[in-house]
């Protein structure tokens, strides 16, 4: 028939055990590096396909250090940072990110955070796609010279952090959180102008 299959009829969504860890562990696709990040992440979500997990996606409650840069994010209450997303390539492109990151954000939400904060590679067209459709907007842009990276601040949610580099949009004032590492300040400096 010419229905679209439903992304979720076979789904599982769930916070992340130590046997989904283990799972994770023994496949060829994530190194110890990838799994202790995710084991000591504050909420791990997995989504899987029959036994398969096929999905994992990470949030930070109360700050986030980057694994690829000395940045460091402090998070208010509100707030939570959005990492580690992973979707297995034979399940991209069929709206998996997007119904973990709704059964996330309800697990968030239940936790009072109201402003979810993530940073995607510029040059990762797909993940980019994959974050607006779940209801994230570019509020940013990070150029490390050093890394030789590009990324693009998303966020979604309702207010902004206080102490933030303000950026006036199309739906209006919002900001970026600002940084310890000095070597960001120019950075904020050029946001703020």
């Amino acid at each position: 028939s010419g229905k679209p299959k439903n992304p979720e009829a076979d789904l599982g969504i769930r916070k992340a055990t130590e046997e989904d860890f283990d799972y994770l562990e023994s496949s060829v696709e994530h190194s110890k590096r990838d799994l202790e990040i995710l084991r000591n992440a504050d909420i791990c979500v997995v989504v899987s396909d029959c036994d398969n997990i096929v999905h994992h996606t990470c949030a930070a409650l109360e700050s986030f250090q980057h694994s690829r840069t000395p940045l460091q994010i402090e998070l208010d209450k509100a707030d939570s940072y959005i990492y580690n997303v992973w979707t297995k390539k034979s399940h991209r492109g069929r709206g998996i990110f997007q119904l973990a990151h709704s059964w996330l954000a309800s697990q968030l939400y239940r936790l009072e955070a109201r402003n979810l904060y993530s940073e995607v590679d510029a040059l990762n067209k797909p993940s980019l796609k994959a974050f607006r459709k779940a209801g994230f907007q570019k509020v940013g842009e990070r150029h490390t010279a050093d890394a030789g990276e590009f990324a693009v601040h998303m966020i979604t949610g309702e207010n902004i952090y206080a102490d933030t580099t303000e950026l006036t949009t199309q739906i209006g004032d919002i900001g970026i959180a600002k940084t310890r590492d000095n070597r960001f300040s120019r950075i904020e400096r050029e946001l703020k102008e």
